[in-house]
């Protein structure tokens, strides 16, 4: 019994607010213990007139009821209670009480605990909610990151909510700003609006009506004016929301978050693949064509060696004479004896297969001095002097001479230079393995007398190598002519050998011919020399005639001698051996992988600012020759993280540069 009540006795006939509800709260209705049985008629008469807000996802604008709270100017409507006495003015006060009528929602609240969604935990909200356990509740930080749970505890006082691992979490994260209100409770919303109906609270102001029998506490009924506070519970058309229980449906509103399937969209950049279509360099292959110049290669094709001579055929044995026949009187002569046939021929051996052609070596002959006297030999014949080598310091990228030679004056002995490669092998020694030195070489024509004609061709420009400060290494350089060259059987080439720096350096190095091992040479398309063909079998012997047989009656014929056996087959002649390696010269200027084909050499003439791929090292025998002809930046890359004298690329920055690159069967090295 509320102890107010009791402190004033109720009368015969009861009155409204001495009626209480001793009953559990009700969530529903906000009806809660201890409340008067006015009040519980209002609460009841309020959620009857909403119950035609079915939409409850209109009950979102419910949070517009909150400026129903203004209706508790309502209040003002105590105001009226100025026409009654001053004691059930009073009364009026505990209209006032009305403003706890703003704890109609019960659920929705905040809060600043620092949470991880996705997780059980505990919230600090505020007190005096209505959370019991079970009730599924909705912990938002915004519209994309909140997640629905149950609650397992609340305390009213401390405002501590405790609650359980979520059933759907979308987002993730550590906030430390929520909201939290009953799961789809955006009805709950709605019903703050009935916060404005606590300005209702001030009819009981009119309750001071009660203080005067007079009618002036009628005027107190103006007080009612404070229902029209009750349109503040224009916000209760959030109230609408409360119907909104049934917008828990709304939850199912999460499924939209299978918009976020929109993110599918991104395989759009599939259409990158279109990149794929740089593929279209390989159709730079095609230069391959210019490999048909190998022709000119196969240096030291060995002739077929000569088929031997068939057997000659045995002679047919001779036949037996006929005996004599004993002299018959005047018989007739008998008829020859038919000759025995001839013995078949025997067939030729095989031709022997015709040498692989090769051009001219030129031995450079440091030791023998020409005319013009400023140069040295050139020769097609080495000699037999010992090593000779020449020392120059070079004076960084302005090329510096080694040495100039021409050949014997009575010239290359030719009219035509055939297109090809002509490939310098020098041997070099410098002092250091950090020395950036290359070398060159230039070859020019000149006429009987020495003197140079036409353009001056030049090699392609090679890093010259380090083993170590004693043993010398084996440079290859070379001169790529795409077309023939008519010239004068008594015209001379002139060769010169140059040492450059790629930077600002002065480095001794020193370059070394002749003797028995580091001797240098060029190989030319010149004088292309074929291996002779095997000769042919010889014709086995015909077997002999047989005898003719005795003449007349003398006798009977002899019979006739068998034919002589064919004399044996002569046996084909060998062969002759394959020429050296093919070469594969290619000019490009996009990005290229070279080739692979065993038994070939590749040389890449390379322009622009482009990456040339090395195929694996592994089983690879090949010489790789690449050249910088351009004035971009040349890259040489490896496949399957091999590298390059330790190092995964190669570049070369500078025109005319050029290196050398073997395989170890597992990495690749400058040479």
């Amino acid at each position: 019994m509320n102890q107010f009540c009791e402190a004033i006795p109720c009368p015969v006939i009861l009155n409204s607010t001495c009626v209480f509800y001793e009953g559990a709260n009700l969530v529903c209705s906000g009806i809660n213990t201890n409340d008067t049985l006015e009040t519980v008629i209002v609460k009841l008469n309020q959620k009857l007139c909403n119950v035609s807000g079915t939409s409850g996802t209109s009950g979102t604008s419910g949070t517009s009821g909150t400026t129903g709270t203004s209706g508790s100017s309502g209040s003002s409507g105590t105001s009226g209670s100025s026409g009654t006495s001053a004691t059930s003015g009073t009364t009026g006060t505990s209209g006032s009480s009305g403003t706890s009528g703003s704890n109609g929602d019960r659920y929705k609240t905040s809060s600043t605990t620092d949470f991880t969604l996705g997780y059980a935990g505990t919230l600090t909200v505020d007190t005096g909610l209505a959370y019991t356990t079970g009730q599924s509740i909705i912990i938002v930080h915004d519209i994309n990151n909140y997640q629905e749970c149950v609650t397992i505890s609340y305390n009213t006082l401390t405002g501590i909510l405790v609650f359980d691992t979520p059933t759907f979490t979308l987002g993730g994260g550590a906030f430390t700003s929520w909201i939290v209100n009953l799961d789809g409770a955006t009805g709950g919303d709605g019903s703050s609006g009935t916060s404005g109906s606590s300005g209702t609270a001030g009819t009981s102001g009119s309750t001071g009506t009660n203080g005067t029998s007079g009618t002036t506490g009628i005027s107190g009924s103006t007080g009612s004016n404070g229902t029209s506070g009750t349109r503040g519970s224009n916000g209760t058309s959030g109230t609408t929301g409360t119907s909104g229980s049934s917008g828990t449906s709304g939850t199912s509103g999460s499924n939209g978050s299978n918009g976020t399937s929109g993110t599918t969209g991104t395989s759009g950049s599939n259409g990158s693949n279109g990149t794929s279509g740089i593929n279209g360099v390989s159709g730079t292959s095609g230069s391959n064509g210019s490999s048909g110049t190998s022709g000119y290669d196969g240096i030291n094709g060995t002739s077929g060696t000569t088929g031997t001579s068939g057997t000659s055929g045995t002679s047919g044995d001779t036949g037996s004479s006929g005996t004599s026949g004993t002299t018959g009187a005047s018989g007739t002569t008998g008829s020859d004896g038919t000759s025995g046939t001839s013995g078949t021929t025997g067939t030729s051996g095989t031709s022997g297969a015709n040498g692989i052609s090769s051009g001219q070596i030129y031995y450079f002959n440091q030791s023998v001095t020409q005319t013009p006297l400023t140069y040295k030999q050139i020769s097609k014949d080495p000699t037999g002097a010992v090593t000779q080598t020449i020392t120059r310091t070079t004076t960084g990228s302005t090329p510096v001479l080694v040495q100039e030679f021409i050949t014997d004056a009575d010239g290359l002995g030719v009219t035509v230079i055939p297109p090809g490669v002509q490939r310098f092998h020098l041997h070099f020694l410098k002092n250091g393995q950090g020395f950036n030195t290359d070398t060159f070489c230039t070859i020019q024509l000149a006429n009987s007398a020495g003197t140079p004609y036409g353009s001056i061709l030049l090699t392609n420009q090679v890093l010259i190598g380090w083993i170590d400060n004693v043993l010398p290494v084996e440079v290859y350089l070379d001169l790529v002519t795409l077309t023939s060259f008519i010239i004068d059987p008594t015209d001379r080439m002139i060769v010169k050998i140059y040492v450059v720096d790629q930077s600002s350096g002065n480095h001794p190095v020193t370059w070394y011919t002749e003797g028995t091992q580091y001797y240098s040479y060029l190989v030319t398309t010149l004088g292309a020399v074929f291996g002779s063909s095997g000769t042919s079998g010889s014709s086995g012997t015909s077997g002999a005639t047989g005898s003719s047989g005795s003449a007349g009656s003398s006798g009977t014929s002899g019979s006739d001698g068998t034919s002589g056996t064919s004399g044996n087959t002569g046996l084909p002649g060998t062969s002759g051996t394959s020429g050296n390696t093919l070469k594969s010269i290619n000019i490009i200027s996009t990005n290229t992988t070279a080739g692979s084909a065993a038994n070939t050499d590749y040389t890449y003439l390379a322009s622009g600012t482009i990456d040339v791929t090395l195929p694996t090292a592994v089983a690879n025998t090949n010489n790789y020759y690449i050249k910088n002809i351009g004035s971009g930046t040349v890259t040489i890359l490896t496949t399957s993280s091999q590298t390059i004298d330790g190092s995964l690329t190669a570049p070369l920055p500078v025109t005319y540069t050029s290196l050398t690159l073997v395989s170890d069967q597992s990495n690749w090295f400058i040479v």
